[in-house]
């Protein structure tokens, strides 16, 4: 019975809709007059597009009517080359950082480093005391800086999808187990 009455009212409102949309046809009176023939045009041949060039981005208090220039990525110097070069910034650049991939130490920010070409991503963490720890992923198609700000603990609420754990927002301070249980009578 429920089927029957959507079906009946679906119905309903695409004839509605039909109705409702109808054109008016109007018929032709004179059959549209052939178009003169043209002499065939020689067009010029096509110049070469303008190169674009890497202008900073305009202010972020810009009017809204304005358009802000794209800013264009340089190319490789050698495209083709069997390693990638990349590159890690952190902001601010005052505070000590490790830079992890996996379990291993790469070193602290900046950080410069070579990897074979498209050897797959990097996936990267970088820890610093009293701020958040940032995961991200660096690509090694191409040569590559990425820069990163970090987020202090006391500025966390500000990110979007903060929530307030039961504890006050305050995260559980870093272990130096690593997450491993401990060992003993004590633990169960």
């Amino acid at each position: 019975m429920r089927n029957a009455l959507l079906l009946s009212s679906l119905l309903l409102v695409g004839v509605g809709l039909g109705i409702g949309c109808e054109r008016e046809r109007t018929e032709p009176t004179q059959a549209p007059a052939p178009a003169p023939e043209q002499a065939p045009t020689v067009e010029p041949a096509p110049q070469a597009a303008p190169t674009p060039t890497a202008e900073p981005a305009a202010a972020s208090d810009d009017e809204p009517g304005e358009e802000a220039e794209v800013q264009v990525e340089e190319a490789e110097a050698t495209p083709e080359s069997p390693n990638v070069r990349l590159r890690l910034e952190v902001h601010p650049k005052a505070i000590r950082t490790k830079v992890y991939w996996g379990r291993k130490l790469l070193g602290a920010a900046p950080l410069d480093f070579e990897r074979p070409r498209r050897s797959g991503p990097l996936e990267l963490v970088i820890v610093a005391d009293n701020y958040l720890d940032y995961h991200t992923r660096m690509f090694t198609d191409r040569d590559e800086t990425l820069t990163v700000r970090l987020v202090h603990v006391s500025e966390q609420h500000t990110l979007l999808g903060y929530r307030q754990t039961a504890d006050g927002g305050v995260p559980l301070g870093r272990s130096p187990d690593a997450g491993v249980a401990p060992t003993g009578s004590s633990a169960r």
